[in-house]
């Protein structure tokens, strides 16, 4: 396929610029914030990673997960 690589930049380059606007929309969203910017991202993005599983705790929250799962689906099929 034939493409025009300046095309494919500009394309690419509109494409960031869409994507960060609607990025740092959600996160001024999220964080309540009427004029969010770059650094309201990086504090959303901090926000969740903190309640993000650690090495620790991930199988036990899979497992927990599998059996909710588990669960729900045997009193709504058998």
């Amino acid at each position: 396929t034939e493409f025009d690589p300046d095309a494919l930049l500009e394309r690419a380059e509109a494409d960031l610029t869409r994507v960060t606007a609607e990025i740092i929309a959600e996160a001024g969203r999220i964080a309540g914030v009427s004029a969010p910017d770059s650094d309201t991202v990086r504090s959303v993005l901090d926000r969740l990673a903190a309640d993000a599983p650690t090495d620790e705790t991930i199988l036990g929250l899979c497992r927990d997960a599998f059996a909710e799962t588990t669960a729900f689906v045997r009193a709504r099929v058998w």
